[in-house]
């Protein structure tokens, strides 16, 4: 009785590590793919803000709010 107490005990202890494996492994997954995301958001806001510096060069304009809403109305923020 105690043995099989001892195996239930120990299949268990090694399910919980198999578990703990997984969702660790899950996160780091989950991690990656947001460092992904984020580093794509700045690449593209920095495409952005060259391409309206750019356009302010060639225009000439000097008013930041332009310059601003230029910036704004491209930017599209992935769905989640």
């Amino acid at each position: 009785m105690a043995k099989k107490t001892i195996e239930q005990a120990e299949r268990a202890f090694e399910d919980s590590v198999r578990d703990s494996f997984l969702r660790d492994r899950e996160l780091r997954a989950l991690q990656t793919a947001a460092q992904e995301a984020l580093a794509a958001l700045y690449a593209r806001q920095d495409e952005l803000v060259r391409q309206a510096k750019a356009e302010q060069y060639i225009t000439g304009s000097t008013n930041l709010e332009d310059w601003l809403a230029s910036i704004r109305m491209r930017v599209e923020l992935p769905r989640l």
